[in-house]
């Protein structure tokens, strides 16, 4: 013979307070399903294909990968002995353009936080412009022989 005295005979009871609450947490106030939540804002665009690769000009590098964390290379003719600047730049999509700015650099002269922009300036051919600076050009491998430079 099984006793029903003890914790065994609310079995029953407890089950169905877990269902109630169940219930509760699932449905609003008003007895209605209560809608999923919102899907996590998507992550940053990554960067448009068209711009993604290796660009050249004279005495000059910029590589960009799909996720925007580019990388700019200058010869400095100023200096004393053959020495490049470097720039880290975060790069977004801004329209038909990257925009963006320098989050790590080698150079005094260019300090974290300048502003840049790429642009396409011709077929297989982007403009760099640095906030205060010149615009330079760097082709890709598809550009004209000599376009950007010896």
């Amino acid at each position: 013979m099984v006793s029903m005295s003890g914790h065994q005979g609310w079995a029953p009871i407890r089950w169905a307070v877990v269902l109630v609450v169940l219930s509760a947490v699932a449905c609003g106030a008003d007895g209605e399903p209560t809608p999923d939540p919102p899907p996590p804002p998507s992550a940053e665009p990554p960067v448009p294909d068209a711009f993604v690769g290796d660009w050249y000009g004279h005495n000059r590098r910029l590589t960009i990968p799909p996720d925007g964390a580019v990388s700019y290379a200058w010869r400095d003719y100023g200096a004393r002995e053959p020495t490049f600047i470097e720039l880290e730049l975060e790069l977004r999509p801004e329209g038909d353009a990257l925009g963006g700015e320098v989050v790590g650099t080698s150079g005094a002269d260019v300090p974290e936080g300048t502003g840049v922009r790429v642009e396409p300036y011709e077929p297989h051919v982007l403009a760099v412009r640095l906030t205060g600076g010149e615009t330079a050009l760097v082709c890709g491998k598809e550009a004209p022989p000599g376009r950007c430079g010896a």
